[in-house]
C-alpha cells in the first residue's frame, strides 16, 4: 500500500544529466527517463548523458583533532 506522501516522493524523482548541446546539467523526471523520453528541458536537444555522482567517503584523521578536548 502506497502512502501519499511516498506517491508524491516517487513522481517527483529526478535525475541528473548533462545536455552536450546546451552544454548545463538537467534534471529530468526518472519516469520519463526509464521510458525513453530523455530531452533536455531547456534547448529539447537530446544529446543526454546520465550523471552519477559517487557517494562521498569518509577519510579518518590520522591524528585526534588539536581543539578536541579529550574527557
Amino acid at each position: 500500500m502506497s502512502t501519499p506522501a511516498a506517491a508524491y516522493f516517487a513522481a517527483a524523482a529526478r535525475k541528473q544529466y548533462f545536455c552536450y548541446q546546451c552544454n548545463r546539467t538537467v534534471l529530468i523526471a526518472a519516469a520519463a527517463a526509464a521510458a525513453g523520453e530523455l530531452s533536455c528541458p531547456d534547448c529539447h536537444g537530446d544529446f543526454l548523458e546520465e550523471v552519477t555522482v559517487p557517494a562521498p567517503t569518509f577519510i579518518p584523521l590520522p591524528f585526534p583533532f588539536p581543539f578536541a578536548r579529550c574527557v
